[in-house]
């Protein structure tokens, strides 16, 4: 499954075809990318070696459980599109050191592990819409401004405590609301009180 695309082509998108796997993009041209609602389920990690010059990728409305990208080639990608897959967990990106914005809206990340937005250029992170209860101001790296995380089911206790006051003082995000506990459901995240 490789991909073939003539020479010159900067922008290549792909809509409403099967393509369940890739395996190689085979273009250095390539600047951006987008394959929305493709039934895409796999991804081999050295599918984007040769897409060099890549810098927009868009895999969101697919079937994608995980991503990885091969990690001896130097990737430029500043802007990743995942949402709209079946993600339970943050995918392997520790290759993508340029990375500036990730979407990964609207999948099932149900928690984040220490290391896995820790990226150095990461200044804006989407992950309104899954499973998350709990985060932590570690989850995110020292570039980070922006966050989204509305329409997670929020467990507001002391475990959160600590992000939202993080939150309120150096990041610009949309307040969320909390879903447990049952006394304090609906409420948002601005109307509590962290003392």
């Amino acid at each position: 499954n490789i991909l073939p695309v003539p020479p010159g082509t900067m922008v290549l998108r792909i809509l409403n075809s099967i393509i369940k796997q890739l395996s190689l993009l085979n273009n250095t041209e390539i600047v951006t990318m987008m394959m929305n609602f493709c039934n895409l389920s796999d991804i081999s990690p050295g599918a984007f070696i040769f897409a060099t010059n890549l810098r927009k990728l868009d895999l969101s409305h697919n079937l994608l459980r995980t991503l990885e990208f091969k990690s001896d080639s130097p990737f430029f990608i500043q802007n990743l599109i995942i949402s709209y897959n079946d993600f339970m967990t943050i995918p392997l990106l520790y290759s993508l050191q340029q990375l500036r914005h990730l979407d990964i809206s609207h999948n099932k990340i149900r928690y984040l592990d220490g290391y896995d937005l820790l990226l150095p250029k990461l200044e804006v992170v989407d992950l309104s819409h899954n499973q998350l209860h709990v985060v932590k101001p570690t989850n995110f790296g020292n570039m980070i401004r922006i966050i989204e995380l509305d329409g997670c089911p929020w467990r507001c206790d002391c475990h959160l405590r600590d992000f939202i006051a993080f939150q309120r003082k150096t990041l610009n995000a949309k307040s969320s609301h909390c879903y447990e506990p049952a006394q304090i459901h609906g409420i948002s995240w601005d109307d509590l009180s962290l003392e």
